[in-house]
């Protein structure tokens, strides 16, 4: 029979994968031919390229890592006009591009810095014209308006369909969502059916129907059996065990003034990667233990609510909670027998992009967690631990310790009374 000190770290995000339908889709910018070139710097010295107006030149990549596959498809360059002094090509900017432009490529990533092949042999690095590419085509080529369905490209959901609003030269510029389909988390990609290049989707928003790493907002959720890293079953208490848990928290709010955005809400960047809404960065989170159906923590009028906020215990501590590393919490006493839980409730939206969801929806740890300590006393240590309960005595290894000590100092003096007295 002995004392022992567990540890319970609890994160929504260590739950199910949440999935559900799709609300919000963006173009993923990832390998797409160029849109638009602009002049980065011209060749500036002997010997220069000497590019011939009218003749079309191939490209080169000055970085590797300017483009998405290891073999691309290079764009070509047509010199419609040139200088009469160095023989650059002139007149290629943004608004006359696809009079240059003879072969968009593909593969390329916005702002790649490209070379134009001249007359004379140009080396890498060598000195001729470079273009950055200052556009590439999000919404893929070869698009016209109407339905269009999605193939996914990562992940396991299905049915995501769209309606293509606008197109301009076969590039998709404006659509709408018809169905959100089902299966989607946050961050798969979806091909768009139709196209000649095709356009990709990144899922940014869902309304979750499945998966544990959602909750809704204003409902108390356990952390022991229902969401995250869960038990089978509530904790329960054997006939010889006492528990006191002593250190508690959960993920704290920060508070920030904002500027207000309309419809009541504020809204200013994100913070530790939860947006901010109502002026709160974080998920305004309250914790209450139950201890078989009632509420340990009650306001003053008696009556067991949200229990405490994640500002007044906050997990983990952080130089902006400092003022709390020296606090000292109430226990919680969970007797023989009892079944014990530890609920939290959620009131801000901490995630989505309108800050009008009714759920919050984690993507990495650390967005909403909780953690307890306590000591679970065990046999003789329990009867001890309810002794000193009765005495109004503050239930701690030191204390019931201390129980022992003058116990069996009791007990060595009666022994040595009674040989005495024989």
């Amino acid at each position: 029979m002995a004392m022992r000190s567990q540890v319970w770290n609890w994160d929504l995000a260590r739950g199910t994968t949440t999935t559900g339908s799709v609300n919000t889709a963006t173009f993923a910018t990832v390998c797409t031919p160029i849109k638009e070139l602009s002049l980065w710097s011209n060749s500036t010295g002997p010997p220069y390229p000497q590019y011939t107006a009218g003749v079309t030149y191939t490209t080169g990549i000055l970085d590797p890592n300017d483009v998405c596959f290891d073999i691309w498809y290079s764009a070509t360059i047509n010199a419609v006009t040139v200088d009469g002094t160095n023989r650059n090509i002139t007149g290629l900017n943004p608004a006359t591009t696809s009079t240059y432009i003879v072969d968009r490529g593909n593969g390329y990533k916005q702002d790649a810095i490209i070379y134009v092949i001249g007359d004379l042999p140009a080396v890498p690095n060598g000195n001729y014209q470079q273009y950055r590419v200052s556009a590439i085509y999000d919404g893929g080529l070869g698009y016209s308006t109407g339905a269009a369905t999605t193939t996914a490209t990562s992940g396991s959901g299905s049915g995501l369909t769209i309606n293509i609003d606008s197109v301009t030269n076969g590039e998709i510029i404006t659509y709408t969502i018809t169905n959100g389909g089902s299966g989607y988390i946050v961050g798969d990609t979806v091909t768009v059916d139709g196209g000649t290049t095709s356009a990709i989707l990144e899922i940014t928003d869902i309304t979750p129907t499945s998966g544990g790493s959602f909750i809704n907002l204003g409902e108390p959720f356990s952390v022991f059996i229902e969401k995250g890293n869960k038990l089978k079953n509530k904790p329960m208490t054997k006939e010889s065990q006492f528990i006191v848990v002593e250190n508690f928290g959960c993920t704290p709010t920060s508070f920030f003034p904002g500027t207000s955005q309309g419809g009541g809400t504020w809204d200013l960047e994100n913070y530790r990667g939860s947006k901010i809404r109502n002026s709160l960065g974080g998920p305004r989170a309250y914790m209450q233990f139950y201890v078989n159906t009632t509420g340990y923590f009650k306001d003053p009028d008696g009556v067991a609510r949200d229990g405490i906020p994640g500002n007044v215990a906050p997990y983990p501590l952080t130089e902006q909670f400092n003022a709390c590393n020296d606090r000292v919490q109430t226990p919680v006493y969970i007797l023989p027998t009892q079944t014990w839980d530890l609920r939290l409730t959620c009131y801000n939206d901490n995630q989505s992009a309108t800050g009008q969801e009714t759920s919050i929806q984690v993507t990495e740890l650390g967005q909403l967690q909780a953690f307890f300590k306590y000591t679970l006393y065990d046999g003789v240590d329990c009867l001890i631990a309810l002794k000193l309960l009765e005495q109004n005595i503050t239930i701690t290894p030191e204390n019931v310790d201390t129980f022992k000590k003058n116990l069996f100092s009791q007990n060595v003096q009666l022994e040595a009374s009674e040989s005495n007295e024989q």
